[in-house]
């Protein structure tokens, strides 16, 4: 079965090369707005659909013929397929131009034939060798699919690499299986009673957003001082996302490893965030979504598997000791509480710990899932 896999490595490129990056980056915005003003145009006008060509902006705007042409052609050749989508009813993203953030920009060539990693460099069409930070190699059979530049606040560059690959792997029949019950505060309680370690990151940092968003509010809009301020800002907040990324990508390598299958709810992360609103920022500082995905991969190129029970299985209201329901539990609100973290089951006497209950009958769940 094929699949597929991105390396992230960090760029070094020098002041000629950081200059062709950001050629490009202009060059990949501009013609994605020339060729959605086009097509929109010539839709409008005739009702048919306009397939363009990169030459003709090439030889209309003489600058484009200095960037990447693989580059050029990806981009129409996404926007095209958007506008098919868009047009058959698949979609309901309308293409439209711009705006654009130039504190994250990126471009993707296919031109594959031309790049290769050699030596701490990597070959890049266009540009040549770029220095390049791989702290992972890259296993045998794996072939080169895409490569996206982009930059990231503060003028760091990345080369996120795709690769294909054939994954062989024989399923693993599951014997040792876990549940995770979601939580806020510690992003999750599995049905050993255990949490990892896992730091609200954003909160370390908000003091310190909040302290530099006071000094930029007193600055000139628009000035040097402005903008050097307004980076400071967005790094703080990359640092908090980095910070999250890696502490997650290290808890569900760990999970992955050690179980044949995980068990977790489908939340609905969206809807809790528009149920409560105050809670929206612990929510998006958890990154359950994120983690859900990262453990999902994981496991499945281990041919593991991670079962999602549906959202509505009351596991936080069934006593996992006896099997009975305690309607009592539902009730419990986000905003106003109170938060019931123990209760004792009215049928049997047994005593629970609201979290870990609810991880084992998520796991008990799953497991009677993988039985059907």
């Amino acid at each position: 079965m094929k699949k597929y896999t991105t390396y992230k490595f960090r760029l070094y490129p020098n002041k000629t090369q950081e200059a062709f990056f950001k050629m490009n980056f202009k060059c990949v915005r501009d013609i994605y707005d020339l060729i959605v003003q086009n097509m929109e145009w010539y839709y409008m006008t005739t009702g048919n659909r306009l397939f363009s060509k990169i030459s003709y902006y090439r030889e209309k705007y003489p600058y484009m013929q200095e960037a990447d042409s693989s580059a050029l052609n990806y981009v129409n050749m996404k926007l095209k397929g958007k506008w098919e989508d868009f047009l058959h009813g698949r979609s309901d993203d309308y293409p439209h131009p711009g705006p654009h953030n130039n504190y994250n920009d990126s471009y993707t060539t296919q031109a594959v034939e031309n790049i290769n990693i050699t030596e701490g460099k990597v070959r890049l069409p266009k540009i040549g060798y770029v220095r390049i930070k791989q702290h992972r190699e890259i296993p045998k059979g794996y072939r080169l699919k895409e490569v996206t530049v982009k930059r990231q606040t503060g003028d760091k560059y990345f080369a996120c690499m795709v690769y294909e690959y054939e994954n062989n792997v024989p399923a693993v029949k599951p014997q040792n299986v876990i549940g995770l019950d979601h939580s806020l505060m510690k992003l999750y309680v599995d049905s050993n009673g255990d949490t990892p370690e896992f730091e609200h990151y954003f909160y370390q940092l908000e003091d310190k957003i909040k302290r530099e968003k006071q000094k930029l509010s007193k600055m000139q809009k628009g000035s040097r001082n402005y903008t050097k301020q307004w980076i400071k800002i967005a790094e703080l907040y990359q640092k908090a996302s980095d910070r999250r990324i890696n502490a997650l990508h290290k808890i569900s390598k760990a999970l992955a490893d050690k179980y044949d299958a995980v068990c977790i709810e489908d939340l609905d992360m969206k809807g809790m965030l528009e149920q409560n609103g105050c809670l929206g920022k612990l929510i998006m500082d958890n990154g359950w979504s994120m983690f859900t995905s990262f453990l999902q991969y994981k496991l499945e190129e281990q041919g593991k598997q991670l079962i999602k029970v549906d959202r509505h299985f009351p596991s936080s209201q069934i006593c996992s000791h006896c099997g009975k329901q305690n309607r009592a539990m539902r009730n419990y609100d986000f905003k106003n509480g109170p938060y019931i973290k123990e209760w004792d089951c009215p049928y049997c006497g047994a005593h629970h710990d609201r979290d870990v209950n609810a991880a084992i009958n998520i796991r008990n769940e799953g497991m009677r899932m993988l039985s059907v």
